[in-house]
Parts: structure tokens; C-alpha cells; sequence
């Protein structure tokens, strides 16, 4: 025990600022664990290697201290794989209960409709009609899945189900705002529907998001679209000039009113369809 300890203090340990470079230096190994995947971790991974190198140093034999550094670099590295692989294992769990007790649950009610009905009783069977179409129209069914269990298992805490998810906050919550706007329209056009209405522009226009429904500007939008010759005869110039709205901008409100405006025709329409 003697001679141990007394070949540990010939050892020269290095300072704070040799560590520290090492670290940044086991970047590649890091990286080349961590893959395209989990490159956004690789701070994080490099901030544990510091930390885990420094609580460590009485470890270290006093050579290679680089390789010793890219060794932990690769330990955290895994390390955040394989909590990934835990939470997403979870996750998976997460969504398929979310996805199959959703006609039950009153939870789903977000702020955007949850004035869609007032009986409880009645919320459950017309959310679970709601929800069926709403999953017809969205085809991606990881959207509904990842919409559902944001909003029913992790209570819209976009921070923590992205990371549970293992996706990143901007997916999750376009995956969240394509849920809500197509529900809405579902359930307007499902409403206009009972009550005998006919899919004029009209009745289609009210049908879209309005204030506080994640796109309220879909409503102004396909007016103006309405104005300047319908869907068929609008150009992108002429809706340019008269929404002011960039070349992209004007693409993508075309793209995705026209989506939700035949989402509310389909709707109104179904009936009808079928009867013939």
C-alpha cells in the first residue's frame, strides 16, 4: 500500500486548463460516437466529459491523457444515446396509450376548442368522432401521435415531450398546430353539417381558424384568395400584392388553406357522397 501510494504522488497530474483543452480536443471522438442524430447533445456531452474528467483525476496514470479524455468523451456519449433509447422506449408507451384512451378522455379539450361542446357526456362520443376524422385527414400518423400525447400525457409541456420524444420543440410543435387547425375545421364542418348548411364560401370560410385557434390568419387569407379569383385563378403575384406578404409566405398560407379548405368541403360534403 506504501509503495502505491507513493508511486501516485510521482504522477503529474495536469492543470485546469490542459484538461480543458483535452476535452475540446475529444470533440471527433465524441461526435463520431453521437452521429447526426444526437449532434445537438455534443456540448452537453463535452460539458459531462469535463466534469467527469475532473472528478477523475485521481484515475488518471499520467500518460495519454488525450486518449484517456476521448474515452470519457465516448462514456457520455453513450450515455446520452442510451437515455434516448430509455425515454424513447417510454415515449412509445406514452403515445400508444394517449392515442387509444383519446375517445374516452375529456383532456384532449385544449383552449383552442374547448367550447365545442358543454355536456361531458356528449364531449366524449363527439370527440371521439372528431378525432377519427381528424386522423383521416392528417395522414402522417406520427403527427397525431405526437399531437395526442403532447397535449394528453405531458399536459402541452413542449419542452419536456420533445425531449421525451426525442425530436425537437419547432417538429413537435408544428406537429401540435397542424392537429389543432384540422380538428377545428373538423369540428366547424361537422357542426355546419348537422345543421343543414351548404359548402358555400362562405359557410367554408367559417369553418377555418379564427383568433385563438393557432391560424387565425387562414380566414383573412383565403378571403383575399376569394378576392382575387378563387384557388383555380389566384396567382401568387396577385395575392403578393394584396396580402404584402413575401413570395414563401404566400406559397406555404396557399398550400395549407387550401388543405383545410378541402378538409371542411370532404366534411360537408360526405353525406351527400355517400348517399350517392
Amino acid at each position: 500500500m506504501t509503495e502505491v501510494s507513493a508511486s501516485r504522488t510521482d504522477i503529474q497530474l495536469p492543470d485546469e486548463d490542459t484538461l480543458a483543452r483535452a476535452v475540446l480536443q475529444a470533440k471527433s471522438a465524441a461526435s463520431s460516437v453521437l452521429g447526426p442524430r444526437f449532434r445537438d447533445s455534443l456540448d452537453d456531452v463535452l460539458q459531462e466529459t469535463w466534469i467527469s474528467a475532473k472528478n477523475s483525476l485521481k484515475h488518471f496514470d499520467g500518460s495519454a491523457l488525450q486518449a484517456w479524455v476521448n474515452t470519457i468523451a465516448k462514456r457520455r456519449a453513450m450515455d446520452v444515446i442510451e437515455k434516448a433509447g430509455r425515454l424513447r422506449k417510454h415515449q412509445d408507451k406514452f403515445e400508444l396509450e394517449s392515442t387509444s384512451r383519446y375517445k374516452s378522455s375529456l383532456s384532449l379539450v385544449a383552449d383552442d376548442f374547448a367550447d365545442l361542446v358543454s355536456d361531458q357526456q356528449a364531449a366524449a362520443e363527439e370527440l371521439g368522432d372528431l378525432l377519427e376524422h381528424v386522423e383521416a385527414f392528417i395522414q402522417n400518423q406520427a403527427t397525431c401521435s405526437r399531437a395526442l400525447a403532447l397535449i394528453t400525457t405531458y399536459g402541452d409541456r413542449v419542452d419536456v415531450a420533445a425531449q421525451a420524444m426525442t425530436i425537437s420543440k419547432d417538429a413537435l410543435r408544428s406537429c401540435r398546430r397542424e392537429f389543432v387547425r384540422c380538428a377545428v375545421v373538423v369540428s366547424r364542418a361537422l357542426d355546419a353539417r348537422s345543421r343543414g348548411l351548404k359548402p358555400t364560401m362562405d359557410v367554408l370560410i367559417d369553418c377555418l381558424p379564427g383568433a385563438g385557434d393557432s391560424g387565425e390568419w387562414l380566414a383573412a387569407f383565403v378571403t383575399d384568395v376569394v378576392a382575387c379569383g378563387g384557388f383555380a385563378n389566384a396567382d401568387l403575384g396577385q395575392l403578393m400584392e394584396r396580402t404584402g406578404k413575401s413570395y414563401n409566405t404566400v406559397r406555404q398560407y396557399r398550400e395549407e388553406a387550401l388543405w383545410l379548405v378541402r378538409i371542411a368541403m370532404t366534411v360537408l360534403t360526405q353525406d351527400n357522397e355517400q348517399e350517392s
